[in-house]
């Protein structure tokens, strides 16, 4: 097996194995993007988190069966929206359990912030931003309240990054991506800005825009980069599928609307089903058709 050398927090160490070093990027002990690393061969020292396969153990075997497969190369098949959510489907089924739990708490959560920040609101005596809109609760409320979507979001697609990889799953995960809250708050001002910017712009700018870079929230959490190398990484993996993006999207809208229509019932079953389903076209972009098999 070939040695790799790398540096952590500039001391240089190695050799060691490449199956080591996915073990301490596993562990969180890699930096993506501050730690290098290095094996003979290589023209210098390269990002970690710009090595294939090192971040993400099953993108990593995958490539290892087949090396020609380069996130956003022309080897990778053109998106599958129906395969997608069909496997979506099979694995809300398999996991509802898992799911139902994650939802309720995560639905939890919002409730006890809310009530919270009402309170301090109350006895603050904060007026809102706008007048007309004092259920919305104060600027403060607004601001922590994105916060801790910011923060939820970043916990659920860890979630769902494990849950269509066949990784262990637990309520826990949801709660244990804080150390990227920052990176995550700057990629949501980032891409929102571009949207909103290219909204301006007669629409469609805003729609490609947000197309192509909106992977860099899943791509930040399953690489663990900087802000970035998630919109570098999001535009790479998206190049040739944003039409078929479109579609995925529309579909889980569709659900999601299909599962409004049933209720309480339809809507804990839709809502994770559209998620999955958004997650596995991530995987797709970067695994082709081995996203919808199990072990992947």
């Amino acid at each position: 097996m070939s040695d790799w050398f790398y540096t952590r927090k500039g001391t240089q160490s190695g050799p060691v194995d490449f199956e080591t070093l996915r073990g301490m990027a596993a562990k969180g002990e890699l930096d993506a993007e501050k730690d290098l690393v290095w094996m003979n061969g290589m023209k210098e020292w390269t990002a970690a988190g710009k090595i294939a396969g090192l971040f993400d153990q099953t993108l990593g075997q995958a490539l290892v069966k087949k090396p020609d497969l380069e996130p956003g190369s022309e080897s990778i098949e053109p998106l599958m929206v129906g395969a997608c959510v069909k496997r979506a489907f099979e694995l809300t089924k398999r996991n509802f359990g898992k799911l139902f739990l994650a939802l309720i708490t995560v639905l939890a959560v919002y409730f006890v912030v809310v009530v919270v920040l009402s309170v301090i609101d109350h006895v603050m005596g904060w007026k809102p931003l706008i007048e007309s809109s004092r259920d919305q609760g104060s600027v403060f409320s607004q601001l922590a309240m994105q916060v801790v979507s910011i923060f939820i979001s970043l916990g659920a697609t860890r979630f769902g990054l494990n849950l269509v990889s066949g990784k262990p799953v637990g309520v826990a995960q949801i709660f244990g991506e804080g150390d990227k809250l920052l990176r995550g708050i700057g990629v949501s001002i980032l891409l929102g800005l571009m949207v909103i910017v290219g909204l301006l712009f007669f629409i469609v700018p805003g729609i490609w825009l947000g197309l192509k870079y909106g992977q860099a929230m899943t791509a930040l959490v399953d690489r663990n980069c900087g802000v970035i190398e998630a919109f570098k990484y999001s535009a790479k993996i998206t190049e040739g599928h944003k039409a078929k993006l479109m579609l995925l999207g529309s579909a889980a809208l569709g659900i999601i609307l299909a599962g409004l229509l049933a209720l309480v019932v339809g809507v804990v079953f839709a809502y994770p089903v559209a998620g999955l389903a958004w997650v596995l076209g991530y995987r797709w972009m970067q695994l082709g058709r081995q996203a919808v098999v199990d072990g992947n």
